[in-house]
């Protein structure tokens, strides 16, 4: 018999503490407003979401999670 181990996905970062994992690439860009969506719903706090949309972020090289995603690199 054949054992087949499924290895449950890595987190891709963290926001606040709470891990974001990686989902199926869409077929079309991930927008902003879906970035900070996400954002909103771990901190529970729209203005952090904000303020962390615009915060430099090293697993970004640097640049915001919103220059990220409007560079495409996101």
């Amino acid at each position: 018999m054949t054992s087949h181990t499924e290895k449950s996905p890595k987190p891709i970062l963290l926001v606040n503490g709470q891990p974001v994992y990686p989902r199926p690439l869409p077929d079309t860009p991930i927008t902003e407003a879906e970035v900070e969506a996400v954002a909103r719903q771990l901190t529970g706090d729209a203005e952090v979401a904000r303020a962390w949309m615009d915060r430099p972020n090293l697993d970004f090289d640097g640049q915001t999670p919103r220059q990220a995603v409007q560079s495409g690199e996101g």
